[in-house]
């Protein structure tokens, strides 16, 4: 039995992801997800290019929103969303198999220097 409740929290409270940065998120807790759902909201004083990638590890980073060679996008993904607006954007993501999960946000092209990414995710978890 799945319910979908409570099991929503913000995850990146307006992330400055200033023009070509590479910006880590903080790490959440994927474990007996049956699914989630992400939602991405930018806002900038300029123009939004912001790709969105999905990094998943079997252990909790050593430091949060900072590199960390444990935590890594799976072969073969791609970004799981490229903004270029400031309109909400919700996803399904699925399958999550490892333990945790963070958002990694890299600026490109003409991403202006005030940009910011606020997500949040929303959870369907095994009963």
């Amino acid at each position: 039995m799945s319910r979908f409740g409570p099991n929503s929290e913000l995850i990146d409270n307006a992330k400055a992801v200033a023009e070509t940065a590479t910006v880590y998120g903080k790490a959440f807790i994927t474990t007996f997800l049956e699914a989630m759902c992400a939602i991405f909201v930018a806002a900038s004083t300029g123009t939004v290019t912001v790709a969105v990638w999905l990094e998943q590890s079997d252990q909790i980073p050593d430091t949060e929103e900072v590199a960390d060679t444990n935590f890594v996008v799976n072969e073969n993904a791609s970004a799981i969303i490229s903004l270029a607006n400031e309109l909400r954007h919700n996803i399904a993501i699925a399958p999550l198999p490892l333990r945790y999960s963070r958002f990694k946000y890299i600026g490109s092209g003409s991403n202006h220097s005030s940009t910011t990414v606020t997500s949040f995710i929303s959870k369907v978890e095994d009963q």
